[in-house]
């Protein structure tokens, strides 16, 4: 559980990253 959830969160602050990064390039 605890592995899938740390999976499941860096996940998430990636693709967050990733938004952030796809506006500052617009």
């Amino acid at each position: 559980f605890l592995v899938d959830y740390a999976l499941y969160e860096s996940r998430e602050e990636t693709i967050k990253r990733e938004e952030v990064l796809a506006e500052l390039d617009q």
